[in-house]
């Protein structure tokens, strides 16, 4: 499997449901994500194609998921890729990309804890100067 990390926006509300296993009920947490390109052309940003992904998470993971991920949120998901092709009513063939996630983070959180390390780190500059 491939692993893949997408920065897109929450397409609608995580649906939470318990499935029964072999050894008791678990989570599943189901979603989409938009990740929208973006590209500069001739000075001007100018969007791209989007891609819906389908994100799945179990476990531990899928409930916190359900609790804190709302609709337009900014996520970043890492996870395997799957790919399938089906054919849809109207007859044409359709792709659809789902992510079986692994990690799920807010990427600005991620961004401000490694700012606020470099930013803990001493001040090189000035000793070269003593």
């Amino acid at each position: 499997m491939a692993t893949i990390t997408v920065t897109g926006a929450v397409g609608k509300d995580p649906e939470l449901k318990f499935i029964k296993g072999k050894n008791g009920d678990f989570a599943v947490a189901n979603f989409s994500l938009a990740d929208s390109q973006r590209f500069n052309k001739g000075g001007e940003w100018q969007d791209g194609l989007t891609i819906w992904y389908n994100i799945s998470t179990t476990g531990r993971q899928a409930e916190v998921v359900a609790d804190a991920v709302t609709k337009g949120q900014k996520l970043e998901v890492t996870g395997e890729l799957l790919i399938t092709e089906y054919d849809a009513k109207d007859g044409t063939r359709k792709i659809s990309y789902e992510i079986k996630a692994t990690k799920i983070t807010e990427p600005l959180k991620a961004q401000q804890r490694q700012k606020a390390a470099i930013q803990d780190e001493p001040s090189w500059g000035s000793s070269w100067n003593s």
